[in-house]
């Protein structure tokens, strides 16, 4: 049996999330058709800050502009700085993302959706559904584990 810290990192790193059967076609259409806006969700942990990363410079060669903030936890409204990075002279073409949107509390959040609105799109990562349409749902199925354990190891194949 190997140990998890024998794994050389390039086998381990190349498991930041796991998008499964969905694909990226699919998270992209999706994305699309609720006019470039949705929420990333699952719990912590799961590779939602990853995923992001990787769907914005999946659509970075759209002309966009990407403009975004990480919150904490326990982060309940945007502070002065925060705001000037999402909503100073935005632009039609300023993509939004906010990684962690539901530590704001609900009255900062309707007005982050407000002031969003002029921009191209705006992505957030959550661990609850409801922001934004839903454009991800993380689910921790064991089966996938598994997969990842098996070629990462490198056993049965």
């Amino acid at each position: 049996m190997r140990v998890l810290s024998t794994f050389p990192p390039h086998r381990v790193l190349r498991y930041r999330y796991r998008i499964g059967e969905r694909g990226w076609e699919e998270l992209l259409a999706t994305l699309k058709s609720h006019d470039h806006r949705g929420a990333i969700v699952g719990d912590d942990g799961r590779g939602k800050t990853a995923l992001l990363e990787d769907l914005l410079g999946r659509i970075s060669g759209n002309g966009f502009r990407f403009r975004g903030v990480a919150l904490s936890p326990g982060e309940r409204r945007l502070d002065d700085d925060q705001h000037e990075i999402l909503f100073a002279s935005l632009q039609p073409s300023d993509f939004l993302w906010v990684d962690g949107a539901d530590a704001l509390s609900r009255l900062s959040w309707l007005r982050v959706r407000r002031e969003s609105r002029p921009a191209a799109g705006l992505v957030v990562t959550a661990s609850r559904e409801g922001l934004l349409p839903t454009l991800y749902r993380w689910s921790a199925e064991a089966y996938v584990l598994s997969e990842i354990v098996r070629d990462a190891t490198g056993e049965g194949t």
